[in-house]
């Protein structure tokens, strides 16, 4: 152990040598079109994170075999969701996961001014809204660069019965909630605080590292009916055990070589690895319509559902009228997947379907 260590100082001497701390500007951000690849670690090891300061050595021993799925930047007029999130030029998804991040994205820096979220204490999928967007980067990106900034977020009413027992309020003839809003604060306390030497399988970079503490609390607030002799009493309120809070700490390297987070550790409190991943870039035609991505749809006609299938990870596909109307949509990560048509009117669509290797438009017909 202690030979390895001295190993890895003499090594982190040799590669510093000659360096100078990088600065990342706007020209060197995630733009509309990118996608890269996640290439998800498995949670035993400590992936260790490294230290603050200048000319680092960071190897946290990433892994090449591991689980991997993909990551997106599109125009937000691409998804039915943005509407609300007018002030957003640029979304980020990743495959198979359903949270959508609507960015507002500068030459001064980039902000996040929404999100299409699944809510798991409630098992609710929803938009929240920001009032106060929320810091990502400010640019350029230099070593000594630090913020604090606060998202204030909040969802529209919708409609969520939860009943009461009998006699739980006295003297009430009945009380139930039957919908609810949430309020959500998200506070990031960052500092690009150590620069040096990233080892990856794909080799050794030069980054800056993102060292930030973020905390996250939900706060559902329910309205709740009691009716008194008949009449009924409405109030908005927070309930005891449906709050939810967390803190995390998160360390991201970023690349000149790389318009993204070339790698990333997220840990929870007591250093806990959550998830830990490094990333590579896409070829650039994943974006780009390709008559060799390989995709079946069937039956097709069809009056019931359809099947997709490619040899391809597929990644989303949009189904759209043929005046240009997003009829439907879905973010997926698998070789197949089965679309319900019984609700679409009969006529011919227009399907675009993405995978790993490229995206690809076909014509489908409802009968």
């Amino acid at each position: 152990m202690k030979k390895t260590l001295l190993c890895s100082l003499l090594f982190s001497s040799f590669l510093s040598f000659g360096q100078n701390p990088i600065t990342i500007s706007s020209t060197e951000i995630p733009y509309t079109g990118l996608a890269y690849l996640n290439i998800n670690q498995g949670l035993l090891n400590p992936f260790y994170e490294g230290n603050a300061g200048q000319n680092q050595l960071y190897d946290p021993i990433f892994f090449e075999e591991a689980n991997t799925d993909t990551t997106i930047f599109k125009n937000p007029s691409e998804t039915v969701f943005s509407v609300g999130f007018e002030s957003s030029n640029l979304m980020s998804y990743i495959s198979g996961d359903s949270t959508i991040y609507f960015l507002n994205s500068s030459d001064t820096l980039v902000e996040e001014v929404g999100r299409y979220e699944l809510i798991d204490i409630i098992g609710l999928n929803t938009k929240f809204y920001n009032t106060n967007p929320l810091l990502e980067y400010k640019l350029p990106i230099n070593y000594g660069d630090s913020f604090i900034d606060s998202g204030l977020y909040f969802t529209d009413k919708f409609y969520y019965p939860i009943g009461f027992p009998s006699g739980t309020i006295p003297g009430s003839d009945t009380a139930y909630f039957d919908s609810v809003y949430i309020n959500r604060t998200i506070t990031r306390d960052s500092k690009i605080d150590g620069w040096g030497t990233l080892l990856t399988p794909d080799g050794e970079f030069n980054v800056l590292r993102q060292n930030t503490t973020e905390y996250d609390f939900i706060q559902p607030i329910f309205r709740l009916t009691v009716v008194y002799f008949g009449f009924p009493i409405t109030s908005w309120q927070a309930i005891a055990g449906f709050d939810f809070r967390d803190t995390s700490f998160k360390y991201k390297y970023l690349s000149k070589d790389h318009p993204h987070v070339l790698a990333e550790i997220n840990k929870g409190v007591g250093g806990i690895v959550r998830d830990a991943k490094y990333t590579k870039v896409h070829d650039a035609s994943l974006n780009k319509l390709d008559k060799d991505v390989k995709v079946t749809c069937f039956p097709n006609p069809s009056s019931e559902t359809i099947r997709i299938e490619s040899e391809n990870q597929l990644l989303s596909y949009t189904i759209t009228s043929l005046d240009g109307r997003t009829i439907s949509e879905k973010f997926i990560n698998s070789s197949s997947e089965i679309i319900d048509l019984t609700n679409f009117k009969t006529g011919e669509y227009i399907i675009t379907i993405q995978t790993v290797k490229g995206k690809i438009a076909k014509k489908i017909v409802k009968i």
